[in-house]
């Protein structure tokens, strides 16, 4: 396998462009493969983020209110988990 890559050193630009843009394997039937402008899901996971983080500030909000204002006591918990 070593010698495999050590001889990708001597192809010249037009042959590895030429690999570059080939498929190790034939999509499936109704697929294209697009090397180009390939799809992405970044949006759906910016979103499903942005969600998580939302609930988790709003959960770790109710945790400071609860021990500032109704039990007005810190743990020793409390300073690990405020980091």
């Amino acid at each position: 396998m070593a010698d495999l890559f050590q001889n990708l050193g001597s192809l010249d630009e037009a042959t590895l462009k030429l690999l570059a843009m080939t498929p190790v394997k034939m999509p499936p039937e109704g697929v294209t493969s697009d090397f180009v402008n390939p799809p992405t899901r970044a949006a759906l996971h910016v979103w499903t983020t942005s969600v998580f983080l939302a609930i988790a500030l709003i959960m770790y909000a109710n945790r400071v209110y609860v021990k500032m204002r109704l039990m007005r006591a810190w743990t020793w918990d409390d300073g690990g988990f405020s980091l």
